[in-house]
């Protein structure tokens, strides 16, 4: 094979990848974008519950429950890979019930 040929042959596996790159990046953040999406329009609704998928911040933020008392309720401490998870993906880790997780915090919510 000449120089030449090697050459084009890298660029065009060099274009290939990039080009495969670009497309698995562009459906994961649609597919991120659906998801938050669906929470959006989740808490649209009336009558809203805490869900496994939320994580801590969303639980301070849309029921007004400190992250202390959180973090106390699931008995971890509070990093940023804690804060960031689901409670799904955290009881899962502690050997939670996360059924019993939830109804305990939604006891804990301040209710008008």
């Amino acid at each position: 094979m000449r120089k030449k040929d090697k050459a084009l042959l890298l660029f065009l596996a060099g274009i290939f990848f990039l080009v495969l790159l670009i497309l698995v990046l562009g459906i994961r953040t649609y597919s991120q974008y659906s998801v938050l999406q669906s929470h959006r329009d989740y808490f649209k609704q009336h009558n809203i519950s805490i869900q496994q998928w939320m994580t801590i911040h969303v639980i301070e933020k849309q029921f007004n429950i400190s992250k202390d008392v959180i973090y106390q309720q699931l008995r971890i401490n509070g990093s940023m890979s804690n804060e960031r998870a689901s409670l799904e993906t955290i009881c899962r880790r502690n050997g939670l019930d996360c059924p019993k997780v939830i109804k305990n915090l939604e006891a804990l919510r301040p209710h008008d």
